[in-house]
């Protein structure tokens, strides 16, 4: 039987970086906001570990048609995996809109009769307003090891139902996004999750080598220690930042959450990405990971003309690196950048470079890019591959 992930709240960027850490996947079905793989690389525990944008992991139990699926045969199927006397359970229905909406409305009530008919007591648990259990919820209420975590998947006229193995664990995520001791709000920091998937995108070799050319307080640097075993280098103009850098991957120490060996990996330096030339060896470097300078923070009221302004501003500093940064990549290394775009209620702006014919003499640059945004933001990040030429 195949396996399938639930998505975080950037479901397309989070198939990408699934599909770029297991090399073999096949995808059977994508439901937008959950997918069903084959592969015959799978370690669910080792996966939720390492990935950034999967918020559930599991395995598909049984298959069978809408037609001659109900509760009765679900209820059959659970009692085939026994656990606790009393039965908990969550159920969340993905694939088509129509369908999945209907089957999340009727069937839980459906099945939880039919358990209790089978003399067995019996809770369905849902998230706030009827939602499907977060991940959290999930690990607190343990419906891994004690109850049942249900997905049904619907595919045209087939059923494929699941049980829920791993959840994405929220608490290490908040630690290292909120409990670290240096954190910039004011200038925007990146997301642990989003540096995490940026890290995985990339595709580090073994014992590779990355850099980070605007490390800001280090999330990439953070994230890269936890996924790859990789040689990193963080480098930034602002003391300040290089410092608070250097602050955080003590605390990763500190709080053992990577240890002594692998922050000997990681090397951090006071420069100008332009002048990097100067300090780094040329065609040293495998890949490059960064968000770079996302322009002055936004109060949503900025006109046309301001943006457009910004965003000349992030395009020119992008054109000086990529010039600068072109050969200290090995050959066919690659870079995982962000370039922002701007939306206020008085104008837009993007600082879209990837038909530029300057990158185009050093680049190329996949067609596909990735936008990572949250609600009330109005800068929206876009995540861009590209390789060396």
């Amino acid at each position: 039987m195949p396996y399938f992930a639930v998505f975080g709240n950037h479901p397309e960027l989070s198939l990408a970086e699934f599909a770029s850490v297991v090399p073999d996947l096949k995808v059977v079905l994508n439901a937008e906001s959950a997918a069903i793989f084959e592969t015959s690389d799978w370690d669910g525990r080792r996966l939720m570990r390492t990935l950034g944008g999967t918020v559930k992991l599991g395995n598909i139990i049984f298959r069978t048609t809408a037609e001659k699926f109900n509760a009765e045969i679900l209820a059959d199927e659970i009692l085939k995996q026994p656990k606790e006397k009393k039965i908990l359970f969550g159920f969340t229905a993905y694939g088509e809109a129509g369908a999945a909406k209907k089957m999340m409305f009727k069937f839980p009530l459906a099945l939880k009769r039919a358990l209790t008919g089978r003399g067995r007591s019996v809770r369905w648990v849902t998230g706030k307003g009827g939602e499907p259990l977060a991940p959290a919820a999930v690990s607190k209420l343990k419906l891994i090891a004690e109850g049942y975590d249900i997905a049904v998947f619907i595919h045209g006229k087939e059923i494929l139902v699941g049980l829920t193995t791993d959840v994405q664990n929220a608490d290490e995520w908040s630690l290292r996004d909120y409990g670290r001791p240096c954190r910039d709000d004011k200038s925007g920091m990146l997301p642990p999750k989003l540096a995490r998937m940026m890290v995985n995108l990339a595709q580090v070799p073994s014992a590779g080598s990355l850099l980070d050319p605007f490390c800001g307080s280090g999330t990439v640097l953070m994230e890269a220690a936890l996924a790859s075993d990789a040689f990193i280098t963080g480098s930034d103009i602002d003391p300040r930042q290089t410092e608070a850098s250097k602050t955080n991957i003590e605390w990763l120490v500190e709080k053992n959450i990577i240890d002594a060996k692998a922050a000997k990996r990681i090397k951090i330096l006071t420069a100008d990405s332009c002048g990097l030339g100067r300090r780094l060896p040329q065609a040293s470097i495998d890949r490059i990971v960064t968000e770079g300078y996302m322009g002055p923070p936004l109060s949503g009221r900025e006109t046309q003309a301001q943006l457009k302004k910004n965003a000349a501003a992030v395009k020119k500093l992008w054109l000086e690196s990529l010039l600068a940064l072109h050969p200290l990549l090995k050959p066919n290394g690659r870079i995982i950048c962000i370039w922002p775009s701007y939306k206020t209620a008085r104008g837009t702006a993007d600082t879209d470079l990837s038909r530029d014919e300057h990158i185009a003499k050093l680049f190329s640059v996949e067609k596909k890019s990735y936008i990572y945004h949250r609600a009330g933001q109005h800068i929206y990040r876009r995540i861009f591959v590209l390789e060396k030429i």
